[in-house]
């Protein structure tokens, strides 16, 4: 059986312990820090910085340095994660984050997805978000009882998204 790869998180307050500096190289996802309009969490690998940014980004800085995500996040490592594929706010819901590891949709790689490159949530809410890999997308449901379903098949960006025509 495969175990669905999605985590809700709550936010608590504090910096997690740090850990030896190291540069990112592929960023896999982007969120913000609760709380903080200016500081988000960047996720690479199995492991993520903590950034300040600046409307200059000259002078944007990172707090702490590069962390494996067990030492700051032990929720994300108590259900299985060893990535972040990609994350997103919980709509309504400021101090909470919806984490992605496509291992454990089946739905998505039965619809030929081997990576999850992005997610955006769907201007109608309801839970329904857009994931994106390469060229291709496909819409979501995300059930709190735990039962997700694909909501549209695969397919290419180019197709289902015009104002991005030329760009995917």
């Amino acid at each position: 059986m495969v175990r669905r790869q999605y985590s809700r998180i709550e936010f608590t307050p504090g910096i997690p312990a740090q850990a030896p500096q190291t540069s990112a190289s592929l960023v896999d996802t982007v969120v913000p820090v609760q709380g903080h309009r200016d500081q988000l969490y960047v996720f690479f690998g199995g492991r993520y910085l903590e950034i300040k940014i600046d409307d200059n980004p000259n002078d944007n800085s990172v707090n702490g340095g590069a962390r494996t995500i067990p030492s700051g996040w032990k929720s994300l490592e108590k259900v299985g994660f060893d990535i972040v594929d990609a994350a997103v706010v919980v709509p309504g819901n400021t101090n909470q984050l919806y984490f992605f590891e496509l291992k454990g949709w089946p739905n998505l790689v039965e619809a030929g997805f081997d990576a999850i490159n992005a997610i955006v949530e769907s201007p109608s809410g309801e839970d329904v978000y857009y994931v994106f890999c390469g060229d291709k997308y496909a819409k979501i449901k995300i059930d709190t009882s735990r039962k997700d379903t694909l909501n549209l098949s695969t397919r290419l960006i180019s197709s289902g998204w015009k104002t991005l025509d030329g760009w995917a």
